[in-house]
């Protein structure tokens, strides 16, 4: 318990988080989405919320992942490792990032970047506050972190 936080896993160090986003009828009139972040079983810092705003997969998955550097910041977490099953996050974060803030948010076909404003958010929490590790799980793989997240995303879109 390096952080002072009960029940919080970690490894060398890092506060392990597992992030998900849902949303059901993704791209279509009515779409419901919702996030999911799971730091441990019952614990206080998770979180099942509908998502505000455009219901889309991905910004649920953006979103999650906001809302688990938010509750780390404020727990006064500054390793943090984010366990997505979303490579469209994980490669927002690790790779797609430093192109789009090179080519003023513009992506590889020359269009405005999708979702800037919720990724400038994320960037900002993770650049300022945190130094994380994004570690990519494989989807419904049996893994308890990210099978628990999925339940706390479809949770909260079934609030929405």
């Amino acid at each position: 318990m390096l952080h002072g936080i009960e029940g919080l896993e970690e490894d060398n160090g890092y506060v392990i988080v597992y992030t998900d986003g849902c949303c059901f009828n993704n791209g279509r009139s009515g779409a419901k989405a919702g996030i999911g972040v799971f730091f441990n079983d019952g614990h206080r810092l998770n979180v099942s919320e509908p998502l505000t705003g455009r219901a889309t997969n991905q910004r649920a998955e953006i979103q999650a992942v906001i809302a688990a550097c938010e509750r780390a910041i404020n727990e006064g977490v500054q390793l943090l490792q984010i366990n997505t099953d979303s490579k469209y996050v994980v490669n927002c974060v690790t790779k797609w990032i430093h192109i789009w803030r090179r080519n003023d948010w513009t992506n590889a076909r020359g269009n405005p970047v999708s979702n800037k404003q919720d990724i400038k958010r994320m960037m900002y929490l993770i650049d300022t506050y945190l130094h994380i590790k994004m570690v990519r799980v494989s989807a419904h793989s049996g893994i308890h972190g990210n099978i628990q997240a999925d339940k706390l995303a479809k949770k909260g879109a079934a609030r929405y």
